[in-house]
């Protein structure tokens, strides 16, 4: 066992620097931590050397306390096994060997204090300390006593029933109580509990909230009503709704209360769009949603973005009608073709088509008529004179003429009419058609 010394010759100076200034009246001596820190340390070896460890561990703890070392540490821990403090002295070796010492001497010193540390276990009670999260302060019995270090940590403790706890920001303390038994060791595994505040978001329309920290990441989001549990602190509050301007505001979260935000976001003005109507015909009719709109070429500023019902018509060309939907700050060209409405002879076709039809009857009924005079010609050559045959067969050719010609009319009206349906057409073979599009205003 070697205790870490260090020169002797600061000593007498810096006392000597002291006494004088005391005598001058002057101002007290400024030295920094450094210095003082090596002041202690030095009068904590002569202390030591001179078995005086309970003075030598005065001034090693005031040789930390300036300027924190391991090798201060190690010299703790050998004053305190020097006066059979066994729970002390397993303490501050185990929290040397924690730490890194690269002086003169380390190995030594650490080979040392893992010796020890193995021939004390047996003689003390032994209790981990352990927390989620970890770097918890520990706590025995009193808070008076200070912080014992922080998790994950071993405790060397008197044998007995202890309360131990941890506290750490932003965190409720976590408590326990342990039996320590001498030569064993113990467990104690805490979890403190977050502290966390709550926030309720309640608005008039359906929306969605965004909660943001300070670096303006969000913490936490959802659909209204909304309502999270989130750490103390200062938070942006966003809610963005169909229709309306985003929603901004600061809410702080206080710890264990709800803060209450009431979220009233302002409506945006309706959507407008424009629309321009030309047709390759001027002054042809428009009409939008069944209303006179006016004739074009037509421009229709600030229509409601939706589907429009548009109808274009003009005289002597055939209608056109159809849909139109209108974007939200963009204009919409609408571009007509008018077809012309087909030539037609409605009323000489329909008359020279039932003149066929009547010709065409007619030769019908005196082809009918004039088989019949040949059918009692030939019934009866036998019993009439030869004036009476000669008056039927006459008859007879001259109705068989009659048919001919009407059938042959008719035939050749009923072409004529023919002719001219396919020549001239009929309404509704002619359609209207449209060319729609977008751009920006």
């Amino acid at each position: 066992m070697s205790l870490v010394v260090g020169g002797q010759t600061r000593i007498a100076a810096f006392s000597l620097v002291a006494a004088c200034a005391v005598l001058a009246g002057a101002a007290p001596v400024r030295a920094d931590a450094a210095a003082m820190s090596r002041f202690y340390y030095d009068l904590g070896t002569r202390e030591y050397a001179a078995g005086r460890y309970e003075r030598a561990l005065q001034e090693f703890f005031d040789a930390q306390r300036l300027s924190p070392s391991p090798r201060t540490v190690y010299n703790v821990g050998l004053c305190f096994l020097q006066l059979h403090r066994d729970e002390d002295a397993f303490l501050f070796l185990a929290e040397y060997l924690a730490g890194e010492d690269d002086a003169t001497g380390a190995a030594g010193r650490r080979a040392f204090a893992e010796r020890t540390l193995h021939q004390l276990e047996g003689r003390v009670a032994r209790v981990r300390v352990d927390s989620s999260p970890p770097g918890a302060r520990i706590f025995v019995d009193q808070a008076e006593h200070g912080v014992w270090g922080t998790t994950p940590r071993v405790l060397a403790l008197p044998a007995g029933r202890h309360r131990v706890w941890v506290e750490l920001d932003g965190f409720r303390r976590a408590e326990v109580e342990v039996v320590a038994r001498r030569g064993r060791s113990v467990r104690a595994q805490l979890a403190p509990e977050r502290i966390r505040g709550r926030v309720e978001v309640e608005s008039s329309v359906p929306g969605h909230v965004r909660v943001l920290a300070s670096s303006g990441v969000a913490v936490a989001e959802g659909d209204t009503p909304f309502g999270e549990a989130l750490l103390p602190g200062d938070y942006r509050l966003e809610l963005v709704a169909p229709g309306h301007r985003p929603f901004s505001r600061a809410v702080r979260i206080v710890a264990d209360a709800t803060s209450h935000v009431d979220a009233e976001p302002e409506p945006r003005p309706p959507s407008r769009s424009s629309l321009t109507v030309t047709a390759d015909v001027e002054n042809a009719v428009v009409e939008i949603d069944g209303l006179p709109a006016g004739f074009t070429p037509l421009a229709a500023p600030g229509l409601s973005v939706r589907t429009h019902r548009l109808a274009v018509t003009a005289p002597g060309r055939v209608a056109w009608e159809g849909t139109v939907t209108t974007t939200a700050a963009r204009q919409t060209w609408v571009r007509v073709h008018l077809a012309e409405i087909p030539r037609t002879r409605g009323g000489l076709i329909w008359g020279l088509g039932s003149f066929a039809a009547a010709l065409l009857a007619g030769g019908a009924i005196a082809g009918v008529a004039a088989l019949r005079a040949r059918d009692r010609f030939q019934h009866r050559l036998g019993s009439l004179a030869q004036g009476d045959l000669r008056g039927l067969r006459q008859r007879g050719r001259r109705l068989g003429f009659s048919a001919d010609a009407l059938l042959g009319a008719g035939v050749l009206l009923a072409g004529a009419t023919l002719l001219l349906r396919f020549s001239f057409g009929g309404a509704g073979t002619h359609t209207s058609s449209a060319d729609v599009s977008e751009g920006a205003r």
